[in-house]
């Protein structure tokens, strides 16, 4: 995979979250698959969707059950989902 230097991390994850505050949905969800892709453990996506639901959030209800906090769902599926498609990678290493 490729050698990304711990200050490119952190420029990155700074431009993901300046991106949940300016940026449209679709945009900072964009930022967060790329960077789930390019990182290991990118948990920085966790911490966004907890921005996210926080600032944005609205409650739902699925099947008569309020649900609240849908995108923290969502980011912890996606995190483990890439984690373990990574292990099991011939070419990538964890």
């Amino acid at each position: 995979m490729l050698a990304i230097k711990p200050t490119g991390r952190v420029a990155a994850g700074i431009f993901f979250f300046v991106s949940i505050l300016v940026a449209p949905w679709w945009f900072f969800g964009l930022v967060g698959l790329v960077g789930l892709a390019l990182f290991d453990d990118y948990y920085e996506l966790i911490i966004g969707a907890f921005m996210v639901d926080v600032l944005y959030g609205k409650e739902f209800e699925l099947g008569g059950w309020p649900i609240g906090f849908s995108t923290i769902l969502l980011a912890l599926i996606l995190v483990v989902l890439a984690r373990t498609v990574k292990k099991r990678l011939i070419f990538y290493q964890i």
